[in-house]
């Protein structure tokens, strides 16, 4: 908009109203609105064209001003333009470029787009897709836009300002016109993912979609190929501004040939050189043909046939389904496909039945299409015999009569043709009828009717049913009985004057004479049937044998034997008596017709039942015989007799319940019944004498308060009430009544202990009495003493009460929950349930939690906790690492300093530094403590720490109310660690030792640890480093029994080593054991006949060890003087190594960030590492897993006056540590070649030179020959 402010006062010469216009036209593109059409339309804003025009109008004035300008100028450098941009038209996306070349730039060149400046620079900030590019000097000052959007159609203007030799200068306007091609055509239908399912003569309409293209674009349809021209197309507004969405549909009637076939959606617009395509496969629905049978032309089958039928159908959309039905039944599911052909086919094999005539067989098409099943079927027409024959009527008549019979057959196809047979004869009888049956067959019947005679009896009747078809034939079989009566029936068995007692067994014998069939007899007692008599025959006799056991109903019982026959309408019968003498049948106590009331006087009578003879009575009450008035004698059932006797007495309380018996005796029988009678006399209740007066109960249990009553009537009222207050309530309670009468009391108490007052009520009186409830509960803590303070050295006394029932002597016990004092029965005074813990002289190692446990017995017990607090003045901790606080010095890292004292109450803490108090008006310091129990800790933090101005002495102090600490924490420079002090020995063994040590300030590095020995005697030391590194424990093993070893112990970190433990003193250690190799035991050996004489299994191993041995040195030898040969010869100098790394070393102090080693080297020496924490051997062997990486070199010249050259390998404290510790050994003495080289190191890093001699170093890839007549002697020596 700016840009087009300046036009329109260029512009102002042509007019006030012109200027407005220009105005205008500029307000409208910068607020989006459409540009005026015309003249009149001030307001508006609705065409390109109208400021098209005006800034034609504009630019040609602009033109005339400038050249006048630069006439005016007097032929001064004046700047123009080569090219000017011109409309482009891109597609969305790609790179578009708009071109601008100016004839000697001396103005700032912009860009404008729809009046706005895009700003100076070829990186334009805000516009990350546009920058000019070109060759500035050249004047070109293209306009490139990557990644074409909409939003970048618009107007460009290229402008080169006014400048001190030219006036500024306007381009044409270029319009950038942006196509945007369609996306994938989409199908509307299949926008839900789901797949379109088109049924055959069904009308569909199908919609494709070209979405946001610009210009809109062209969507065709075809199917297979052939373009479909039918379909309708509408352009719509797409998603947003400027982009057009084409819509397209056809209607279409779908086919069965339609299926499988490809239907494509295609759209292309000017973007586009290729239509995009979307396609999909039609699926059209449709039905199979309806099915063919094959297998059966209507012929008449045989039951048993195995009938095979074939169903067949075509085509269908989706496949289709097979089945066979019988009936409304399926019998067949079973069906195959030809892929080739697409014919379905489907077999039934089926066994045809008696059932199955007339059975139709469909066979049933269907798919998803087919509203009812496509159907074929057939009927089956089978033939099949009579399964029976019966033959219906009288196989028996009196003799004389007529008898009919009828025999009939069951479903016969065709219909049974029927014969009758007697006595091997076929009678001719022609009444046959027929009717129709099930399964489609048909019933014959034939009836025949004759006269019994006697000759008849056992004659066999036969019926027999022809199938003319199937040639079978079924018969049935009837046999003819005549009737005629019995004639004499008797008994035989004992007499009737004959006795017998209950449980005889008695048989009585009824026989009857003629008759066929034989006679039917039965048995009556008292003209009741008797049954379980048993029948047998004895030729034209029939006879039936009554055995049974007398009982005292068969006294005088009539048995009688009754003969009938169906040949005679009356009967034949006999009958006799039967004498048994039985005991009573009965025994009775009668009682009185109203209750017996305590006191009162009341009979009872007892009745004897029917016996035989009559019996005698007797009354027995507790054990003994009373005796009791006879009442007379009656005559009873079974033809007994029955006697009665009563008995009066007086009714008292203690004989409720009782029984009182009374006896029948029978002498002739010496049979005895009793009976008895339980006397209920009403009484008020009354307590029994084990009635419980005392109860236990448990807290948290439950307890039954007995109650042992008794009362007659037994309906009883109980009341339990405890001070005064009745226990048993309505609603949830935890008092019970039982139907005893006892009291249940759940989830018991400790308060629910006392006297509790039981009423027992009836209608005869009331009593009432006390029973006690007395609770045992476990302990519970009452009253504990907590916190409990006291000063150091002080006494304090700590008192625990418990509530507890029952009270035991020394229930209750402290004790401490800690390590340290020991608290026992001293210290203790036990009172009871009272127990007070007393401690004299309170240390600090005192303080802490103490428990107070009780335990009566009754679980569970109780433990409390109480706390002591040991007063006392704060101790600063002044260990290893709180004393001294590295950093690096150089003002970029903070320092923290930690002070940590101990002390109760809380500790106060105040700093200081050289004795100057740092307080808050300081910002560099500032401190802030943490309180954890008893442990406080002061952290002052010194930020960018500097060694000029913060370097030196800081002071801590701590306070509380009882006193006051001071320590000292000194800020110095990172380096090397302090060495480690005490070194001890924890475990020694045969063959390993383990050692232990403090760890020293660790320079304000991480360092770790390394443990030097050698057996004593020996001139070579042995090195571990410990792992992890940062243990301060470590075990030394493959060592030998019975040998003394020196050890010794330093630490490391990346700036340098300490001096070994303890000022450098070595530590003995003996392992125990005896040495394999003593004189003694070389004493021992067998030597005869000047020679030495081993044992077999030990002369055959050293021969082989003494063998390779030998052959290793031999080995090792000849590959050392191959490298000594090829070191000499690539070398200029004997005794100079041909290349050394160097060491990169940083100054003291500052952080060390790339040391690296891989690769190792060994070096004997007799000295030691100095104090400052550098190597002076420089020797170490790590075992390491990893990929080799080659040493950092340096080489410099220092002043001592010895040239050093070598090769040194450090640890990287950066990489941890990832192998088992390494132990290596110190193999040369010397290095001569240190004091020839021309390389030293600076005296302050190095702060003494090696005292070297002539030697040879060793290191992973060669042998450097030092000196060869010396050194090569001593190599061999060595490794021999």
């Amino acid at each position: 908009m700016y840009g087009w402010v300046g036009v329109c006062d260029w512009a102002q010469s042509a007019g006030s109203q012109r200027r407005y216009r220009c105005l205008q036209a500029a307000w409208c593109l910068k607020m989006g609105h459409p540009l005026p059409d015309t003249d009149d339309q001030e307001d508006g804003c609705s065409s390109r064209r109208w400021l098209a025009a005006h800034i034609a109008e504009t630019r040609s004035w602009l033109v005339f001003l400038l050249f006048l300008s630069q006439v005016a100028a007097g032929g001064a450098s004046r700047q123009w333009f080569l090219k000017e941009p011109q409309n482009v038209t891109s597609i969305e996306g790609e790179v578009s470029m708009l071109e601008c070349e100016v004839e000697a730039p001396s103005g700032v060149v912009q860009w404008m787009k729809d009046g706005l400046l895009l700003g100076p620079g070829r990186d334009l900030p805000g516009f990350p897709r546009y920058s000019v590019t070109g060759d500035e000097a050249a004047g070109v000052f293209h306009l490139q836009v990557s990644g074409v959007r909409l939003s970048d159609e618009g107007w460009y203007q290229c402008q080169a300002g006014q400048s001190g030799a030219s006036l500024g200068i306007v381009s044409q306007m270029a319009w950038l016109e942006v196509l945007v091609p369609p996306g994938a055509p989409s199908f509307q239908e299949l926008a839900t993912g789901e797949v379109l399912d088109w049924v055959a003569g069904e009308e569909y309409s199908l919609t494709c979609c070209a979405a946001d293209s610009k210009p809109e674009s062209s969507v065709v349809f075809s199917k297979n190929g052939v373009e479909i021209s039918t379909a309708e197309t509408l352009v719509i507004q797409g998603s947003k501004d400027k982009v057009f969405s084409t819509v397209s549909t056809f209607r279409f009637i779908a086919e069965p040939s339609d299926n499988g076939k490809e239907l494509r959606c295609s759209a292309i617009n000017e973007a586009l050189t290729e239509p995009k395509i979307t396609t999909f496969s039609m699926n059209v629905l449709y039905p199979p043909q309806k099915p063919k049978v094959k297998g059966y032309d209507g012929h008449l089958l045989r039951v048993g046939n195995n009938l095979k039928l074939t169903c067949t159908s075509r085509g269908g959309n989706p496949s289709a389904a097979l089945q066979w039905m019988k009936g409304e039944e399926t019998v067949s599911r079973i069906w195959e496909t030809d892929e080739s052909t697409g014919i379905l086919r489907s077999v039934l094999s089926y066994e045809v039945t008696q059932a199955d005539n007339g059975v139709t067989l469909a066979c049933e098409v269907s798919n998803r299409v087919t509203h009812f099943p496509l159907r074929t079927e057939v009927s089956l027409r089978v033939m099949f015999s009579a399964e029976t024959v019966s033959i219906a009527g009288s196989s028996s008549a009196l003799e004389g009569e007529g008898v009919s019979v009828s025999c009939t057959t069951s479903s016969s196809n065709p219909p049974a043709r029927i014969q009758w047979w007697g006595h091997g004869v076929e009678f001719n009888i022609s009444d046959v009828t027929y009717r129709e049956a099930d399964n489609g067959g048909m019933v014959a019947e034939s009836n025949m009717s004759f006269v019994i005679q006697r000759s008849m009896d056992g004659t066999g009747l036969v019926c027999e049913a022809l199938n003319e078809a199937t040639l079978e034939r079924r018969s049935a079989h009837l046999t003819i009985y005549v009737l005629y009566p019995p004639e004499k029936i008797w008994i035989q068995g004992p007499g009737e004057d004959t006795p017998f007692q209950v449980g005889t067994s008695i048989t009585l014998s009824c026989f009857c004479s003629g008759g066929n069939p034989p006679a039917t007899l039965v048995w009556t007692k008292d003209s009741t049937a008797v049954f379980g008599a048993t029948p047998r025959t004895l030729g034209s006799v029939s006879a039936l044998d009554l055995t049974f056991t007398s009982q005292p109903s068969d006294n005088q019982a009539e048995y009688r034997c009754t003969a009938t026959h169906p040949a005679s309408e009356g009967t034949l019968s006999a009958h006799t008596h039967v004498t048994v003498q039985f005991a009573p049948t009965s025994l009775t106590i009668v009682p009185p017709a109203s209750g017996i009331h305590e006191g009162d006087g009341f009979t009872l009578v007892c009745q004897c039942g029917s016996s035989n003879p009559a019996a005698e009575i007797s009354w027995v009450k507790d054990g003994k015989w009373i005796p009791g008035v006879k009442m007379g004698l009656e005559r009873a059932e079974f033809g007994g007799w029955s006697v009665s006797s009563s008995l009066t007495l007086l009714a008292v309380a203690v004989d409720n319940g009782r029984h009182l018996s009374c006896r029948a005796e029978t002498p002739v029988l010496h049979e005895t019944l009793r009976t008895f009678h339980t006397l209920n006399i009403l009484h008020a209740p009354r307590f029994q004498d084990d009635q419980v007066w005392a109860v236990e109960g448990q807290e948290h249990g439950a307890v039954v308060i007995p109650l042992q009553v008794s009362a007659n009537p037994e309906v009883v009222t109980y009341t339990w009430s405890l001070r005064g207050e009745s226990l048993v309530k309505d609603g949830p309670t935890r008092h019970h009544l039982k139907a005893d009468g006892s009291l249940e009391i759940w989830n018991l108490s400790r308060f629910d202990a006392g006297t509790y007052r039981i009423s027992v009520s009836n209608f005869e009186g009331v009593i009432e009495a006390f029973i006690k409830l007395e609770m045992i509960y476990s302990p519970r803590v009452s009253s504990i003493s907590d916190p409990t303070e006291v000063e150091v050295g002080g006494s304090v006394e700590m008192v625990c009460t418990v509530d507890a029932n029952p009270v035991r002597s020394g229930m209750v016990r402290w004790n401490w929950v800690g390590r340290g004092r020991e608290v026992n029965d001293g210290d203790q005074i036990f009172e009871g349930n009272t127990t007070r813990l007393v401690l004299g002289e309170v240390t600090r190692s005192d303080a802490g939690t103490y428990q107070c446990s009780a335990d009566n017995g009754i679980k569970p017990g109780v433990t409390a906790s109480a706390r002591l607090i040991v007063l006392f003045k704060p101790m600063i901790q002044k260990g290893v690492g709180l004393q001294k606080v590295a950093v690096v010095g150089n003002g970029s890292k903070s320092a923290i300093l930690r002070c940590k004292a101990e002390g109760v109450p809380d500790v106060e803490f105040s700093w200081a530094k050289n004795g100057v108090t740092l307080g808050p008006e300081i910002p560099r310091y500032s401190h802030q403590t943490t309180h954890e129990g008893p442990l406080h800790t002061s952290e002052l933090r010194v930020g960018n720490a500097s060694a000029l101005h913060d370097f030196g002495r800081f002071t801590c102090t701590a306070r509380n109310s009882l006193g006051s600490d001071v320590a000292d924490v000194q800020l110095i420079h990172m380096g090397p660690p302090d060495p480690p002090s005490n070194l001890m020995v924890l475990r020694v063994s045969q063959n390993s030792i383990t050692l232990a040590w403090i760890a020293g300030f660790n320079g304000g590095v991480t360092q770790t640890f390394r443990v030097r020995y050698a057996e004593r005697g020996s001139r070579n030391y042995l090195y571990a480093d410990v792992y992890p590194p940062q243990d301060t424990t470590f075990t030394i093993t493959g060592l030998r029994p019975g040998s003394q070893y020196n050890f010794s112990v330093n630490a490391i970190n990346q700036l340098g080593a300490s001096s070994y433990a303890d000022g450098g003193l070595s530590l003995t250690v003996s392992t125990p054991g005896q040495s394999p190799f003593t004189m003694e035991s070389l004493e021992n050996l067998d030597v005869q006949g000047g020679g030495l004489t081993l044992p077999l299994p030990i002369l055959i191993p050293l021969i082989i060890l003494a063998i390779s041995l030998l052959l290793l040195n031999i080995g090792i030898l000849l590959w050392i003087l191959r490298k000594m040969r090829v070191g000499h010869s690539s070398g200029t100098n004997a005794g100079k190594m041909k290349s050394f790394g160097v060491l990169e070393l940083n100054d003291y102090g500052e952080d060390i960030q790339d040391i690296t080693s891989d690769k190792s080297m060994f070096l004997k020496t007799s000295s030691e590492p100095s104090n400052n924490g550098s190597y002076d051997n420089c020797s170490s062997q790590y075992n390491q897993r990893g990929p080799y990486t080659r040493p950092r070199t340096f080489q410099e010249t220092g002043t001592a006056g010895h040239g050093w050259l070598f090769q040194a390998t450090l640890p990287d404290p950066r990489r941890e540590f990832d192998s088992d510790e390494g132990i290596y050994e110190d193999v040369f003495e010397d290095p001569s070649f240190l004091r020839e080289s021309s390389v030293a190191l600076p005296s302050s890093s190095w702060p003494r030179p090696l005292d070297t001699d002539p030697g040879t170093v060793w290191d992973a890839d060669r042998v450097v020959e030092a000196d060869r007549s010396s050194g090569l002697t001593e190599l061999l020596g060595e490794l021999v």
